[in-house]
């Protein structure tokens, strides 16, 4: 007998099965798609997806349709049955962002406010580190509203890049309630506001400085003159008033000294654009 064959088998983890035997040495792990279930995620297991989190990321926006669109392209869920989820785990998400930024940024201004329903309401936010040099900077402000639809028109998105923002709000709509709200915001958080101008393009924050002024909190709102220009001419464009013939008079109204000076502008630009009005005179119409 040959030598070889006395030798002990070696020990494998085969060695229990008996020779002849038929096993599987190979399995090709791969995913077949023979589930035809759909994902019903909870808003705890979304608020931990990368897709969810990709969605509120630096320079993105975190509205509904983005989130949507990012859990179905990273995730393969599609949750855009599950609004009121999705609302609740975004303003869990936003809320948990701020106190983020407020324990990383001392002295910043971080308020997060809900409604009776314990849902998202509105936000407000101020750097600590830009307030800190206001008096550097250029001495005036703007106060300006962007829409979370508009994907192009965003804070910061200013023609040279020099705007820095000193304060961010949230709110759901441009309302004298909430400018009232964002500006007192402002004055705790150390804004300066009354020793500067701030220059705005809608009569709802004049308003708003009105309900402040009487609660002793001084604001210095000025209308922009470039915004008057385009609401003028869109007022006014039945009666040929173009952002060229009307631009000079808008100028020198806005560049008053006194009141006095105000008024003799403004009396010479109904000069040069009369009013036409409809008067029934015996049952006929008259345009004067």
């Amino acid at each position: 007998m040959d030598p070889m064959s006395k030798r002990k088998r070696p020990a494998t983890k085969l060695s229990h099965m008996h020779d002849n035997s038929w096993y599987i040495i190979k399995l090709n792990l791969r995913c077949a798609q023979c589930c035809c279930g759909t994902a019903n995620p909870t808003g705890a297991q979304i608020e931990r997806m990368p897709g969810f989190e990709g969605a509120m990321l630096e320079e993105h926006n975190s509205s509904r349709d983005r989130v949507v669109r990012n859990l179905r392209d990273i995730e393969g869920i599609d949750v855009s049955r599950k609004s009121i989820v999705l609302y609740r785990v975004t303003r869990i998400a936003l809320n948990n962002m701020e106190k983020l930024f407020a324990l990383s940024n001392p002295g910043s201004r971080v308020v997060c406010q809900v409604d009776d329903a314990g849902r998202f309401f509105r936000c407000f936010l101020a750097i600590r580190s830009v307030m800190d040099v206001q008096k550097l900077l250029l001495p005036d402000w703007i106060s300006d509203g962007t829409h979370m639809k508009q994907p192009q028109y965003n804070v910061d998105k200013d023609g040279n890049k020099r705007i820095d923002p000193v304060a961010v709000a949230y709110v759901h709509k441009e309302t004298i309630e909430n400018f009232v709200w964002v500006f007192g915001n402002c004055i705790v958080a150390g804004i300066a506001l009354h020793d500067r101008p701030t220059f705005t393009d809608r009569g709802k924050q004049r308003s708003a400085q009105q309900v402040l002024a009487s609660m002793g909190l001084q604001v210095n709102i000025k209308f922009c003159a470039l915004n008057i220009r385009f609401s003028t001419v869109d007022k006014f464009k039945k009666i040929d008033v173009t952002k060229d013939n009307v631009n000079n008079g808008i100028m020198d109204v806005q560049s008053s000294r006194t009141l006095r000076e105000y008024n003799q502008k403004v009396e010479q630009l109904q000069k040069n654009f009369p009013l036409r009005q409809n008067l029934y005179l015996s049952g006929q119409v008259q345009v004067q």
